[in-house]
């Protein structure tokens, strides 16, 4: 199958332009996760980061590494287009390998939304983390963040982001890795230079528990299977993007252009949370 960029958005330099394309690669796998989609980007001159964050970066996120590498191709890409999508895939699941190996804390801050809903599935990951030796706490207004720990953001149940967002404030400012827990059908995007603090975690209706169980295998450690399964060999291949026909894969780590400035990631989330689309229901 291919999916051509130019024909479905003129936007090559946002996050939300690319998450156009981003999704309706999504979409395709979902209808047949062992075919091969291949990306064309005949006519497109110039991509800025943000706009792979949103085409590639989401669905590495939403399938994993391994699925994006047999699956997913770039083709008819020039030689400037190819490079810079080329370094920003390997640099991103590099990146989300290392997340979880790099941490050391056992100590979990929590923040859900309030109501009825969001307290039962707090107190079933705590059920959750406690088999597995995790220390639970649940993130209240006057809560003080330990440095270099964990803060896990559940946005699960279609409400104000804001409710949520203050929290992530204080995580970033003590050093935490935050782990943003939200529906798949979000339009919320981590600006790329905050990579390296916070993770999206994506869910949908159908398997929300599950993607619980699986977080908290994840923090203690245990590795889990992937969600999707190839009908191809188990060798996990290096993403391939070609250009001018020719095949290249993946094989060089560029230098991750670190950010520290919180004020700049929060201001984006804020933004981006106005139009985000998440459940719509009800407490």
């Amino acid at each position: 199958m291919e999916i051509a960029v130019s024909k479905l958005t003129s936007d090559h330099l946002t996050s939300s332009g690319g998450l156009i394309v981003g999704k309706e690669i999504a979409n395709s796998i979902r209808r047949n996760p062992f075919q091969n989609i291949e990306v064309s980007f005949d006519r497109v001159e110039y991509l800025a980061p943000s706009f792979i964050n949103g085409a590639f970066f989401y669905v590495i996120d939403l399938f994993g590494d391994v699925l994006f590498k047999q699956r997913v191709k770039v083709i008819k890409a020039s030689s400037s287009v190819a490079d810079v999508i080329r370094n920003s895939v390997k640099e991103y699941i590099d990146l989300r390998a290392r997340f979880f190996e790099e941490i050391r804390s056992k100590k979990i801050y929590v923040a859900v939304h309030s109501g009825k809903k969001g307290q039962d599935l707090l107190q079933h990951f705590e059920k959750l983390a406690s088999e597995k030796g995790l220390m639970i706490e649940k993130i209240l207004p006057n809560t003080s963040i330990q440095r270099e720990t964990i803060v896990l953001i559940m946005n699960v149940y279609g409400k104000d982001f804001t409710e949520l967002e203050k929290y992530i404030y204080k995580a970033t400012d003590v050093n935490c890795k935050v782990i943003l827990v939200q529906s798949e059908e979000s339009e919320i995007r981590i600006p790329t230079h905050f990579h390296e603090k916070i993770l999206p975690y994506y869910f949908n209706r159908n398997n929300l528990v599950n993607k619980i169980e699986e977080l908290s295998h994840k923090l203690s450690g245990i590795q889990i299977s992937p969600t999707f399964n190839s009908d191809e060999d188990s060798t996990i291949h290096e993403p391939t993007i070609i250009y001018n026909n020719t095949s290249l894969p993946i094989n060089t780590t560029p230098v991750f252009n670190k950010n520290t400035n919180t004020a700049n990631v929060l201001v984006g989330l804020a933004l981006i949370a106005l139009i985000a689309a998440m459940f719509s229901d009800e407490e």
